[in-house]
């Protein structure tokens, strides 16, 4: 992975960026005998920008391509875009957008990858220094490489950070997920609920 950026004005600052990988599994096939360990890599560009101190952001697009070992497997390529927006609305509220694109891995027979659109849009607000909740909304798509499935999903998240000290926080999260498929059979719901205790020094 590297990285090159440039201060091109105040509040702008354009880059590039290339990354290459290998993803290895465990087991040489999965439980349908294909071969899913593969090579690739994107170039991505873009910039941040700062409107104000109020209004920070980031807008990218990539080039992004991946091969499989398995020849049955599809080799994919295709454009990514990614972008984020933070907005201070006050010293103890802000929201947050973000939107990414990737491709991502899956064991469907004959389906190379996953390509997904995702969205999310979040609301930080702090009660007090030692209390703070998070809305969160995500939406959007799976499209099947190779196949005419087509998931859409949703999740609606609540969290509650309850700071005891600098050191430990205990977090708590309810989280609702949907995911509509065009298969049958496929399309899920389901309710989360998760507490958890955060050290850091």
């Amino acid at each position: 992975l590297g990285r090159v950026s440039y201060d091109l004005m105040p509040g702008l600052k354009p880059f590039g960026e290339i990354e290459g990988n290998v993803r290895s599994h465990d087991l040489l096939v999965d439980r349908n005998g294909f071969q899913r360990n593969s090579s690739g890599g994107n170039f991505r560009a873009g910039t941040s920008f700062e409107l104000s101190r109020l209004l920070i952001g980031e807008v990218a697009v990539s080039w992004a391509a991946r091969t499989y070992e398995d020849p049955r497997l599809q080799s994919l390529q295709g454009l990514l875009t990614s972008a984020s927006l933070v907005w201070v609305a006050t010293p103890l509220t802000s929201a947050k957008f973000f939107a990414t694109t990737s491709i991502d891995e899956t064991t469907v027979p004959g389906v190379s990858g996953v390509l997904t659109h995702t969205y999310t849009a979040e609301v930080d607000h702090d009660f007090r220094r030692w209390l703070t909740a998070i809305g969160r909304f995500t939406w959007g798509s799976q499209q099947y490489q190779g196949d005419d499935r087509f998931d859409r999903f949703y999740s609606l998240s609540g969290d509650l950070i309850y700071k005891l000290n600098r050191s430990i926080w205990l977090k708590g999260t309810l989280r609702r997920d949907w995911l509509d498929s065009n298969q049958p059979g496929n399309s899920t719901a389901s309710t989360v609920m998760m507490l958890g205790v955060r050290l850091q020094h």
